[in-house]
């Protein structure tokens, strides 16, 4: 998942992505509901910022910016090449 912050493009890392994440995507996209929710770098690693990072959504935030995230705040983080979520819409 790749994001814009501040003009610069970043990634979401993937610790903790479920469907309750890839819904929200889905939907802020206009895309529907999410069919699945893929983790573990599945279509390939990340690289650059890491602007979020377990982020926690409940399923009914209309947008990513609006989840709670484990670590609080955007952020960039130490790490690059990361694993990339990704969510498959109907």
């Amino acid at each position: 998942m790749e994001i814009l912050y501040n003009g610069i493009w970043g990634t979401v890392c993937d610790d903790g992505w479920d469907m309750n994440d890839a819904s929200v995507v889905c939907r802020q996209l206009k895309y529907g509901h999410a069919k699945r929710a893929y983790k573990y770098a599945t279509f390939g690693r990340g690289t650059g910022k890491v602007w979020m990072d377990d982020v926690a959504c409940t399923g009914s935030e209309n947008r990513l910016q609006n989840c709670k995230m484990l670590i609080s705040g955007w952020f960039e983080t130490p790490f690059m090449n990361v694993p990339l979520p990704w969510a498959v819409t109907t």
